[in-house]
């Protein structure tokens, strides 16, 4: 957590369902924000409450939810313009899906210019495709970073 900006959207994809659910407490217990909406589970087994937190993190106009975690059900078809980070906590079995999860973050929105992937299970080493993706770039550190529209924080 202490590695993003915590008030950048961000979809976190994990091993199952219930580690999803796992880590959505673990963020919702370490982030700096009091916003009870700050981050929600969405799977299939969330339902129509799922999709709802769905629906309002892809409505840029709202602050929150900010993160989602999800297992399987947000690595495509979901259109959410204003991703900044996406986080690998499972392994990614087939180029296709890498290259899905990752089209969640190249989504245009007014004055994104980046995204950034935090990739613990090493899914790129695997899936690298310079042809497709250009040559790797070299992390920028923290505090290098290009300036971005500020977010309010979530009231």
């Amino acid at each position: 957590m202490s590695e993003i900006d915590q008030r950048e959207k961000t979809l976190v994809f994990c091993a199952t369902q219930d580690h999803a659910l796992a880590v959505r407490d673990l963020i919702n217990q370490y982030k700096t924000s009091t916003d009870p909406n700050y981050c929600h589970r969405v799977t299939a087994d969330d339902g129509e409450v799922g999709e709802q937190h769905l629906r309002d993190f892809q409505d840029n106009e709202r602050n929150s939810p900010v993160i989602l975690t999800t297992s399987q059900k947000l690595s495509t078809g979901v259109d959410a313009r204003n991703v900044r980070n996406i986080v690998l906590l499972r392994p990614v079995n087939s180029m296709i899906e890498f290259k899905q999860i990752v089209g969640r973050g190249t989504r245009l929105y007014d004055g994104k210019d980046y995204f950034t992937i935090y990739d613990f299970t090493k899914a790129h080493e695997h899936f690298a495709d310079p042809e497709w993706d250009g040559e790797p770039l070299e992390p920028e550190p923290r505090g290098e970073r290009k300036p971005h529209k500020e977010y309010p924080e979530p009231s």
